[in-house]
């Protein structure tokens, strides 16, 4: 590496990590030809920053994640996790791709947490307002054609049930 290059790193826990709405990273510098008085500076630069845009990262979270790496078990927990979450898409996959509606159409999705759907002729939020207030299921309306559902939060027994009532609640909104 040439000694005026500056290389930074910066890392922080993602949603691989089960770490939903952590914000908070961690920042590494180094460089050849950099001393202490450079890295001090680097240092406080940086802190300055933090300080006049977000203020300070949050105890608990970083506390949390702390004890979640340094615990020996976090791979194993991490892998079983991924496996729940891994059924749940599967699950999701296959009723989306057995169930035909004139007013959903699933968009591409490989993940284990959301899916959306594009709307045909009827507005997200209204269809988000009906499935909240008429079947509990809380969803999110990304804009006037796009619904969007966490899946990663159902119960396995629970996704067709869910899927069905937006299916139902899709076609209802249509045919008025």
């Amino acid at each position: 590496m040439h000694e005026n290059v500056l290389a930074i790193k910066i890392d922080g826990p993602t949603k691989e990590d089960f770490a939903w709405g952590f914000r908070y990273g961690f920042i590494t510098f180094g460089s050849k030809n950099m001393n202490d008085a450079h890295y001090d500076a680097l240092i406080k630069k940086m802190m300055g920053l933090i300080r006049s845009s977000v203020s300070c990262s949050t105890t608990p979270s970083q506390s949390i994640m702390l004890g979640a790496i340094k615990d020996p078990q976090i791979e194993e927990q991490k892998l079983k996790y991924r496996k729940v979450l891994e059924a749940r898409y599967k699950l999701v996959r296959k009723f989306v791709d057995s169930h035909k509606s004139s007013a959903l159409e699933a968009l591409p999705f490989n993940s284990g947490y959301f899916m959306s759907f594009n709307l045909k002729g009827i507005d997200a939020e209204e269809l988000r307002q009906k499935l909240l207030y008429d079947r509990g299921i809380g969803t999110i309306a990304i804009d006037a054609k796009t619904l969007r559902v966490a899946f990663s939060s159902l119960d396995e027994d629970k996704i067709e049930i869910v899927y069905t009532a937006i299916f139902e609640e899709a076609e209802s909104l249509l045919k008025r």
